[in-house]
């Protein structure tokens, strides 16, 4: 089959498709309607148990779970932590605008003293909570890479374990790093999220 006949076909599948898609849009209840979209669920569901907080990734981790505990027995121990998403000083940090690689922001120069004593400004930025958290809400992405490197420093360093969602490999027993509890067979995290919107695991 010639390009330009690939290019042809791919163009006339999108006009279809979208046309399907817009009268599926108006007329919700057809039975055409209905057939586009279990077409589009199938193609949805190969996916959807990567997707956070999704009926799929919760199935997902709950079958991941179950064959841990059928191959490696009961858990021995469970924790869970979060991190201080309004005083953490990695985010206040993160969450503002750098001006130069000597002062604040990139060190703390005096931050965590002005937010212990509890001051309402610390040179330029607002300490108080209420600050503190409408900052956080205009730039989330701080908050979820601090999240990100707590849970990848707990699994390293606490349990032994580094986080290896897509190796494919088995570290050896004995070349393995201890933990708080000594040397880790296998480890679980679940991340959910709070009231407040942050993230906890």
């Amino acid at each position: 089959m010639s390009r330009n006949r690939i290019t042809q076909l791919n163009y006339e599948f999108k006009v279809v498709y979208n046309v399907r898609l817009k009268t599926a849009r108006e007329h919700p209840e057809d039975q055409a309607s209905k057939e586009l979209l279990a077409l589009i669920t199938k193609h949805i569901a190969l996916f959807e148990n990567k997707i956070p907080f999704t009926a799929g990734q919760r199935h997902s981790s709950m079958s991941h779970l179950l064959a841990m505990i059928t191959y490696l027995g009961f858990p021995s121990d469970f924790f869970t932590f979060a991190v201080d998403d309004i005083y953490g000083l990695l985010n206040i940090r993160l969450s503002l605008p750098q001006i130069n690689n000597h002062t604040f922001l990139v060190t703390d120069s005096g931050l965590t003293a002005a937010l212990k004593d509890g001051t309402e400004t610390f040179q330029h930025v607002p300490t108080t909570p209420a600050a503190l958290r409408r900052l956080q809400a205009k730039n989330p992405v701080p908050a979820a890479e601090t999240f990100r490197l707590l849970v990848n420093t707990v699994f390293t360093n606490a349990i032994g374990m580094p986080t290896s969602e897509h190796a494919r490999r088995t570290i050896p027993l004995p070349e393995r790093e201890k933990g708080f509890a000594g040397t880790c067979t296998g480890a679980y995290g679940a991340m959910e999220d709070q009231k407040s919107g942050s993230l906890h695991m």
